[in-house]
C-alpha cells in the first residue's frame, strides 16, 4: 500500500486537509512522497502529486480511473449525475461526451459564438474614472453573460438570476457534505439543513431552466425565433428527437448539460483572467511586453477581436504560465473502478483519487524556476488556455515588467485597430505564455478526482478498487523537481516549450488529462484570450492607493475552483479608446 500520514481515530486524515487542501496535500507529499493513501473520514483516498503518478492514473490506467466519485451535491443538483461532468463512466457518459464534442463545443460552433464574445466585452471599465475597477466581479459577470448568450440566445432575460444560481452552485459543490466522507453519519446532513438547502437550490435551477426550455419549444412550434443564431438549448432540443441516439436524451439530461456549461464556463474562465492580471500587475516588465505586443498587433484598431488572437503570441504564453501557477481546479478528482497498480503500488477498486495539478505544475524537477511567473517558458507553443484571466491579471499586476511586456505585445499587434478579434490572438505569443504560467500556479482544478474501479498498482503500491483518488494538480504545478523557481510567476519558462493543455505533459494539468479531460478547452480558451488581450490593449493598470505589487493578496478561496479569496480591484487608465459600439 502507498505511504500514509498518521491518522486519528474515526476521522482518519481529515484534519490534515486544512482550508486549502491542494496546499496541505502538497506539504504532506513533500514528507510522505508523491503517492499517498489517506483515509478521509471513512473513505480511502489516493493523492497523486507527481507527473509519474498522474501518468499512471490518467494515461496508463485511464479507463480504470475514468469515473469520478458520485458525491451527494452533484447527485442532487444534476438530477442523479445525468450531466457530463459528474456522470459515471459508461454508455451514457460516452454519448454525452460525443454530443458535447461534435455538437456543443466543436471548433465550428465555438467560432460561431465569436460575435457574442465581442459584444459582451468591457465598456463599463472605461466608465470607472478614478475609482478602482473590481475586476473579479466584472470578469465573473462577463463569463456568465457569454455563457448565457451561447446557451440561451441573445434575448433571454435570465442573466442576473443565473449569476446568483451559479455562485450558489459552486458554493454547494465545493462545500462539505457528511454523507460523502462519513456515510454512516449521512442522517446529520438532513438534521443540519444541508440536504434541504441543496434541494431548494435544485428547485430554483429547475424553475429557471423549465421556463427557458418552454420558451425555446414555443419558438420552435411557432417558427418565431426572431432570426437569432441557434444556441445550445436549440441544439439539445433538436438532438432530443434524434432517433439515431443510442440512449434517449431526456429533459433532465438537457437541464443537467446546461448547468454543466455554467459550472464549467463561468467561474473557471473568469478565474484565469483574474489570476493572469494579478501576475501581470506583480511583474511590470511582463505587463509591459504584453502591452507592447497587443498594441503593436492592433495598431489602427480600437477593439480586440478574436481574429486578432493569432498575433498575440506572448499573451498566450502569459495565459499558459498563469494556468501553470494558478490552475482553477488544483485537485483533479477520479475514482478507481478496478484494482490496478500505480507507481508500483496496488490501488483497490473504489478508491477516490486526487491528482494535485497545482503541485505538479510547481514541481522544480520539471519546471525551471517553478515558483516564478515566466510566460517565456511556453514560448514556441501554439496552444492556449481557458480558465485563468482573474489569476493572470493578479499575477500581472504583481509583476509590472511582465504586464508591460504583455501590453507592448498586444498594442504592437493591434496597431491601427481599436478592438481585439479572434483572429488577432494568434499573434499574441507572450500573452499565451502568461496564461500557461498562470494555469501552472493556479490550475482551474487543483484536485483532480477519480475513483478506482478495480484493484491496480500505482507507483509500486497496490490501490484497492473503490478507492477515491485525488491528483493534486496544484502541487504538481509547483513541484520544484519539475519547475525551476516553482513559486515564481515566469511566463518565459514556457518559451520554446511544447508543453500544452492537452494532458500529454503530466507535470502540467490545468484541464486534467485522459478521458476526463475538460471537453470545453477551446470554448474557454477563446474567452480567456479575448478578455485578457482586450484588458491589455485598452488600459494601463496599477494598484490603488499606492499599494506595492508584493502587497497584493494572492490567497485562494476554498471550494471546487481555486479562485482569489479577495476581489481584484485595480486602477484602469484608458490607453486606446474603445470603439463607438461594441
Amino acid at each position: 500500500m502507498p505511504p500514509s500520514p498518521p491518522k486519528l481515530p474515526f476521522i482518519g486524515n481529515f484534519h490534515q486537509l486544512g482550508s486549502h487542501p491542494h496546499r496541505s496535500l502538497h506539504t504532506l507529499s513533500q514528507k510522505h512522497g508523491p503517492l499517498m493513501l489517506l483515509r478521509l473520514g471513512q473513505v480511502p483516498t489516493l493523492v497523486v502529486s507527481s507527473p509519474d503518478g498522474a501518468r499512471d492514473v490518467m494515461r496508463n490506467h485511464d479507463q480504470v480511473f475514468a469515473s469520478r466519485p458520485v458525491l451527494k451535491p452533484a447527485k442532487v443538483l444534476f438530477d442523479g449525475c445525468k450531466d457530463l461532468g459528474f456522470s459515471p463512466h459508461g454508455e451514457h457518459w460516452r454519448q454525452l461526451r460525443k454530443i458535447c464534442a461534435f455538437h456543443l463545443l466543436s471548433s465550428t460552433r465555438v467560432q460561431s459564438y465569436r460575435l457574442i464574445r465581442q459584444e459582451e466585452l468591457m465598456r463599463d471599465i472605461s466608465k470607472s474614472g478614478t475609482a478602482p475597477v473590481n475586476l473579479s466581479d466584472k470578469l465573473f459577470r462577463l463569463a456568465n453573460a457569454i455563457t448565457c448568450r451561447a446557451a440561451f440566445g441573445k434575448h433571454r432575460e435570465h442573466r442576473e438570476c443565473f449569476v446568483s444560481i451559479v455562485k450558489d452552485t459552486f458554493h454547494v459543490l465545493g462545500g462539505f457534505c457528511l454523507a460523502d466522507t462519513f456515510p454512516s453519519l449521512k442522517f446529520l446532513d438532513v438534521l443540519t439543513g444541508v440536504m434541504s438547502h441543496m434541494h431548494r437550490l435544485h428547485h430554483q435551477i429547475d424553475e429557471v431552466l423549465d421556463e427557458i426550455l418552454k420558451e425555446h419549444q414555443d419558438d420552435a412550434v411557432t417558427g418565431d425565433d426572431g432570426g437569432r443564431v441557434e444556441d445550445l438549448v436549440d441544439v439539445l432540443l433538436r438532438l432530443k428527437d434524434d432517433p439515431q441516439l443510442e440512449i434517449p436524451l431526456t429533459m433532465d439530461n438537457i437541464k443537467a448539460a446546461i448547468l454543466d456549461m455554467f459550472v464549467a464556463g463561468t467561474e473557471t474562465s473568469s478565474t484565469v483572467v483574474e489570476w493572469a492580471m494579478s501576475e501581470l500587475i506583480r511583474h511590470p516588465w511582463i505587463m509591459e511586453r504584453a502591452h507592447k505586443e497587443v498594441r503593436e498587433a492592433l495598431k489602427g484598431k480600437n477593439r480586440v477581436e478574436e481574429s486578432d488572437m493569432d498575433k498575440l503570441n506572448y499573451m498566450k504564453l502569459i495565459i499558459k504560465e498563469t494556468l501553470r501557477l494558478h490552475p482553477s481546479l488544483p485537485l483533479l478528482p477520479r475514482l478507481c473502478r478496478e484494482t490496478c497498480e500505480v507507481m508500483g503500488y496496488k490501488i483497490e477498486a473504489g478508491t477516490r483519487v486526487f491528482v494535485n495539478a497545482w503541485a505538479i505544475c510547481r514541481d522544480p524537477q520539471y519546471w525551471d524556476d517553478a515558483e516564478s511567473f515566466k510566460p517565456e517558458r511556453f514560448e514556441g507553443s501554439t496552444e492556449t488556455s481557458s480558465t485563468v484571466v482573474e489569476w493572470a491579471m493578479s499575477e500581472l499586476i504583481r509583476n509590472p515588467s511582465i504586464m508591460e511586456r504583455a501590453q507592448e505585445e498586444v498594442r504592437e499587434a493591434m496597431k491601427g485597430k481599436n478592438r481585439v478579434e479572434d483572429s488577432d490572438t494568434s499573434e499574441l505569443k507572450y500573452m499565451k505564455l502568461i496564461i500557461k504560467e498562470t494555469m501552472r500556479l493556479h490550475p482551474p482544478a487543483p484536485l483532480l478526482q477519480r475513483r478506482c474501479r478495480e484493484t491496480c498498482e500505482v507507483m509500486g503500491y497496490e490501490i484497492e478498487a473503490g478507492t477515491c483518488v485525488f491528483v493534486n494538480a496544484w502541487a504538481i504545478g509547483r513541484d520544484p523537481r519539475h519547475w525551476d523557481d516553482a513559486e515564481t510567476f515566469k511566463p518565459e519558462r514556457f518559451q520554446g516549450s511544447s508543453i500544452g493543455f492537452n494532458g500529454l505533459d503530466l507535470e502540467y494539468l490545468p484541464f486534467g488529462a485522459g478521458r476526463r479531460i475538460c471537453p470545453g478547452i477551446g470554448f474557454g480558451l477563446a474567452v480567456v484570450e479575448l478578455a485578457l488581450a482586450s484588458l491589455l490593449l485598452h488600459f494601463d493598470w496599477k494598484l490603488p492607493d499606492g499599494m506595492k505589487p508584493e502587497e497584493l493578496d494572492m490567497r485562494e478561496t476554498r471550494g471546487l475552483v481555486a479562485s482569489r479569496k479577495t476581489e481584484l480591484k485595480l486602477m484602469a487608465t484608458t490607453r486606446i479608446p474603445l470603439p463607438a459600439t461594441i
